[in-house]
């Protein structure tokens, strides 16, 4: 059971995200966390408007279902920890 999850987009130099990913690696080999990870370099950015001077929303999110990617990975690694 996950009790706690966290879905997040980021962006960053491919330096960065492989600091980012060393981090994860690091924290899940000693017990802390388990994570699942897709990247893309590709993104999309959608706006809902409702008063273009006051009251608009960014949407940012990667294609190619990024979060069911990084789920999946995710869940594979739970699968194999239990069993």
């Amino acid at each position: 059971m996950i009790r706690w999850s966290n879905q997040l987009g980021m962006s960053g130099t491919d330096k960065q995200i492989n600091r980012l990913q060393v981090l994860l690696d690091d924290l899940e080999s000693n017990s802390k966390i388990i994570y699942g990870l897709h990247i893309t370099h590709v993104s999309i950015m959608s706006c809902f408007i409702q008063y273009r001077k006051e009251k608009h929303i960014h949407f940012v999110d990667g294609i190619k279902g990024v979060y069911t990617s990084a789920v999946m990975a995710l869940k594979e690694k739970l699968k194999r920890k239990i069993n």
